[in-house]
């Protein structure tokens, strides 16, 4: 059985590396600069890492609405920070990157459970 898991594991991180080289290969085409290299990768890594530490939550709803929802707020502060702060800088190495994904990686590690608490709560005082 854990063999099992392990393949579905690395077929995942395949298929995600495979979309993550198609999006940096369009952003080339169309033309953006190569600083968002840095940031899909960082967005791929971190996500990718991040769910596959709790994968023995993937079939709970309330871990995807909490995913989605860091995801979300990431995607908006990753815009802000590379559109908005690195305007001017053009070119930007994945390893001056890295050490912020990672960091956002380890806040990752604790906001999920939190939010997965909150979003619990909040249903049980709904319903």
């Amino acid at each position: 059985m854990r063999k099992i898991g392990k393949t579905t594991e690395n077929v995942l991180i395949i298929i995600v590396a495979l979309i993550a080289l198609g999006v940096v290969i369009l952003m080339d085409r169309a033309g953006m600069p190569q600083k968002w290299h840095a940031a899909v990768i960082g967005t791929v890594v971190t996500f990718v890492g991040i769910s596959l530490v709790f994968q023995r939550q993937w079939q709970l709803v309330v871990f995807w609405q909490a995913f989605g929802i860091c995801f979300g707020v990431h995607l908006i502060a990753l815009w802000l920070i590379f559109e908005k702060v690195l305007a001017p800088v053009h070119n930007m190495g994945i390893l001056i990157w890295a050490p912020m994904a990672f960091g956002e990686g380890v806040l990752l590690l604790a906001m999920i459970p939190i939010l997965e608490r909150r979003v619990l709560s909040r249903r049980r005082w709904n319903s």
